[in-house]
C-alpha cells in the first residue's frame, strides 16, 4: 500500500471511530435508555439477567433463591437486579465498536454475538460478587456496585473490541 492510501485508510479509520463510534454507541445507549418502544425489550434484558442469575449461582454450589428480580443467599444477603443491573451500557458500547470496525457484516454479526455473551456472563459475575458483598459492609457494596464492577464491564468490553480489533488487522 503506498503512503497515500496508507493516509486515506488512518484518515478513514480515524473519521469512523472518532464520529461514528460515539454516534452509533451514544445512539443506542439513548434508545435504550429512553425510547419508550424498547422499554419493553429492556425489562426483557433485566428479567433474563435476573432469571440466568438464579439458575447459575446456584450451579456454583452456592443456596440462591430468586423471587422475581430478587436474588436471596444465606446471611441476610440480597440484591435485586433492576435496570441498570443488565450490563446493556457496555454491551452497546462493545457492539457500536464492532459494528464501525472495517469487516465483512458477517464477521461482525458473529463476534458481535459471541462478545455479548460474554458481557452477559462476566455481568452474572458481577451479580453473584454483588449478592455476595451484600451482607456485610455497605460501603465495600456500594463502592463495587457502582464504581468498580462498571468499569470491570466496560473494560472486559474493551479487551474484546481489541481482541476483535487484533484479528482484523491481521487479516487486512
Amino acid at each position: 500500500m503506498s503512503d497515500a492510501a496508507a493516509a486515506v485508510s488512518r484518515r478513514s479509520l480515524a473519521l469512523r471511530f472518532g464520529v461514528l463510534l460515539p454516534l452509533l454507541g451514544g445512539g443506542l445507549m439513548a434508545a435504550a435508555a429512553y425510547a419508550q418502544p424498547l422499554q419493553p425489550l429492556r425489562a426483557r434484558l433485566v428479567h433474563a439477567t435476573a432469571v440466568s442469575a438464579g439458575v447459575l449461582l446456584p450451579l456454583t454450589g452456592w443456596d440462591v433463591t430468586r423471587d422475581g428480580h430478587a436474588l436471596k443467599a444465606p446471611g441476610d444477603r440480597a440484591v435485586e437486579v433492576v435496570k441498570d443491573c443488565d450490563g446493556l451500557s457496555a454491551m452497546l458500547l462493545f457492539l457500536a465498536a464492532v459494528l464501525v470496525t472495517p469487516a465483512t457484516w458477517k464477521r461482525k454479526l458473529v463476534f458481535g454475538g459471541i462478545g455479548l455473551a460474554a458481557l452477559f456472563l462476566v455481568n452474572q459475575v458481577r451479580i453473584g460478587h454483588l449478592l455476595h458483598l451484600s451482607g456485610g459492609n455497605q460501603q465495600t457494596f456500594r463502592s463495587a456496585h457502582e464504581t468498580w464492577w462498571p468499569a470491570a464491564l466496560v473494560l472486559v468490553a474493551a479487551a474484546l473490541f481489541l481482541l476483535w480489533a487484533g484479528k482484523q488487522a491481521s487479516r487486512a
